[in-house]
């Protein structure tokens, strides 16, 4: 059976910054990619006579989530960007369904949480694949 629905939690843990559970909104689509080889898509990828050019590029692997942001989850963000160089944070999500994944990685692009709304999205991408567990 498929269980379709959001990731339910993502944890992530860094040993300076120390760890943080990010509450996901209910209701947000979360995207991920657990990345690796692909073949591109491009319909002109053929030789004059018509022969298939087969190009592969290699993707990174990344979720992107909607969560709940306040003061705390802001500052803890900016303290992992930070803190990148010295180490990257492991990174624990759980959806829905009970799969989990892990993979370690970083924040990338901004950090703009919505206080309106009371909601950051945040995009993590991974070093390595992100395999599930």
């Amino acid at each position: 059976m498929i269980i379709a629905g959001y990731f339910t939690e993502v944890f992530s843990q860094h040993s300076i910054v120390g760890n943080k559970k990010f509450d996901l909104k209910s209701g947000e689509d979360s995207e991920t990619d657990r990345g690796g080889l692909r073949i591109v898509d491009d319909e002109n990828n053929r030789t004059a006579s018509g022969q298939l050019i087969t190009q592969y590029e290699n993707k990174q692997p990344y979720i992107q989530f909607t969560c709940a942001v306040d003061g705390d989850i802001e500052d803890y963000c900016q303290d992992l960007i930070k803190e990148t160089p010295s180490e990257l944070p492991t990174w624990t999500l759980t959806h829905i369904s009970g799969d989990v994944y892990v993979g370690t990685g970083t924040i990338v692009g901004d950090v703009k949480p919505n206080r309106n709304a009371g909601t950051l999205q945040l995009k993590v991408a991974f070093e390595d694949d992100l395999l599930r567990t």
